[in-house]
């Protein structure tokens, strides 16, 4: 993790901003006193016309990042945490059978700029993107507001599509930061929200452009650098303006796309013997068993993948071991792979050992006995 003058930890500032506020106290504790009601969900936007800024929080001296008018794109990754209130003392039994409802308590931002030139296809690796300070983490609680902490961006993005009103956006990204670390790994069309959702307009003159000298914020009408054109798309496929992000409807598979890709494959990674079989019908089976240990016993997935250029989706549907379905520990039901060939040798590079982040791995053509037949 490195520091960034432009991003102060909350936790090495909390001497100093204690005389003024406590604000960093009192989030993300845990829960103590009955079982929890804390569910977490991800939202994300593509914001145009857009640049990274950083809004002064005087006397909270941390900050926390905005948009303001600028040529570039914004993509905004939010985790909102949320839970139920507790029924009032002595009344338990009588909200047994309807709990309160939720409510979103606290939140966690990733902002990633795609830069006005960058062109779609083009893929861009988030640590460089965040050594410009183009890219940055806040979190809070929701009423009290959104300050800057340290963090480390680690993966790509790549943009696949431009749509009138949403964006196929491959994130293959996993977030260090002084909470839980946590990672997203899929294709999602994600809505544009020129004013933002999560995804907050500078409110005040006190904002400096990241990278840049400070700057004064302008309407958003004076905006002259439009973003790129978006590609036309069929009337009867344009989605709906406030359509959620999900991953990509799946398509069909064409072998003939990459006959090369067909077949049995093995190889290892820093903790696992890997075996990967493509099908003809679109469909695959991977084995994954660990390199030390006694009890080397392998992980099987299985499930469709969809060819798009160099990238391969897996899209899960069975994940056991020694019989047992173990689909509840998946953190995605998709896995985004890139490839490339050496020869006879073929590279896939993502994440790999699920939740490890992004890596690589070079496999040779496998002998070994049909996957299928230890995939339910």
């Amino acid at each position: 993790m490195r520091f960034n003058p432009s991003r102060t930890t909350c936790g090495a500032l909390l001497v100093l901003t204690a005389m003024f506020t406590t604000a960093c106290e009192g989030v993300w504790q845990a829960r103590s006193d009955g079982p929890t009601t804390s569910q977490t969900r991800r939202e994300y936007e593509w914001v145009p016309n857009a640049a990274l800024a950083r809004q002064d929080t005087s006397p909270i001296l941390n900050g926390r990042y905005v948009f303001v008018p600028g040529a570039d794109r914004l993509l905004v990754i939010s985790q909102i945490t949320s839970w139920a209130d507790r029924p009032p003392k002595g009344k338990e039994e009588e909200y047994k059978d309807r709990p309160l409802p939720q409510k979103d308590r606290q939140m966690e931002r990733v902002w990633i700029t795609i830069p006005f030139d960058a062109q779609v296809g083009q893929e861009l690796k988030l640590e460089d993107i965040e050594d410009k300070f183009l890219a940055g983490y806040d979190r809070g609680d929701i009423e009290r507001g959104m300050f800057i902490e340290a963090d480390r961006l680690r993966g790509f993005v790549r943009v696949m599509e431009i749509r009138p009103t949403e964006v196929v956006v491959n994130l293959e990204m996993l977030v260090e930061c002084k909470g839980p670390t946590w990672s997203v790994h899929d294709v999602l069309t994600v809505p544009i929200r020129p004013d933002g959702l999560r995804a907050g307009r500078a409110t005040t003159d006190r904002v400096t452009k990241l990278g840049h000298t400070s700057v004064s914020i302008a309407p958003p009408a004076a905006v002259s650098s439009p973003s790129p054109s978006p590609t036309p798309v069929p009337a009867a496929v344009a989605p709906k303006a406030d359509a959620a992000a999900a991953p990509v409807a799946p398509v069909a598979v064409d072998p003939n796309e990459d006959p090369r890709l067909i077949g049995k494959w093995e190889g290892l990674t820093n903790n696992y013997n890997i075996k990967y079989q493509f099908g003809a019908d679109g469909r695959f089976y991977s084995a994954t068993t660990p390199r030390t240990g006694e009890k080397k016993i392998a992980i099987v997935a299985g499930g469709r993948y969809e060819l798009r250029g160099d990238t391969i989706i897996l899209r899960i549907d069975t994940y056991t071991s020694s019989g047992r379905d173990l689909r509840s520990l998946l953190q995605n039901n998709t896995m985004v792979l890139r490839h490339t060939y050496d020869g006879d040798a073929l590279t896939l590079s993502g994440d790999l050992e699920q939740g490890h982040g992004p890596i690589k791995a070079r496999l040779e053509k496998g002998h070994y006995d049909d996957l299928k037949a230890l995939s339910p």
